[in-house]
């Protein structure tokens, strides 16, 4: 029997729309979308030179990203690629589920769809840091490629600069 579909909710440097493609080629787009009480930071972990991006949670803030479909295998794979510890054990991530609320190109245009998403989480970076220009330039390509809130792209230019 057919699995049915997964839906995963991308709100880091790998939203952009080449990466999504590379990364799950038969992905398809569903909505721009908001999770609810986190903030996006970029981290990093004690020792490290390099910064990885993540939801953290933060009450009444919110990190806007992309839901796409994907097959389960699609999931799998994905999460091999997120699990995988890059520079030690405590870069690695774990997905679980969230409700993330589907919205509009722009912030009055709520349409509050409550999706049961997969989301990827750090496991507990501390360290805000600024994302630097590379990375930062990552977040905004991929926000203007799915039509993220024009605030939030603002907010996302800006993030680390004059925080």
């Amino acid at each position: 029997p057919m699995r049915p579909k997964e839906l995963l909710f991308i709100y880091c440097h790998n939203m952009g729309e080449s990466r999504i493609q590379k990364l799950l080629p038969v992905a398809r787009f569903v909505c721009v979308a908001e999770l609810p009480d986190h903030v996006l930071a970029c981290t990093r972990t004690k020792g490290s030179d390099l910064g990885t991006v993540e939801a953290i949670p933060c009450k009444g803030s919110r990190v806007c990203g992309v839901v796409f479909e994907v097959s389960f295998v699609e999931l799998l794979d994905f999460t091999s690629v997120q699990a995988f510890p890059l520079f030690s054990k405590a870069d690695a991530r774990f997905r679980k589920k969230c409700v993330v609320f589907e919205i509009g190109g722009t912030e009055h245009d709520h349409q509050h769809r409550d999706l049961q998403v997969w989301v990827f989480f750090g496991r507990g970076r501390r360290k805000a840091v600024d994302p630097g220009p590379h990375l930062r330039g990552l977040l905004v390509e991929g926000a203007k490629d799915w039509g993220l809130p024009p605030t939030y792209i603002e907010w996302l230019e800006r993030m680390g600069v004059d925080e």
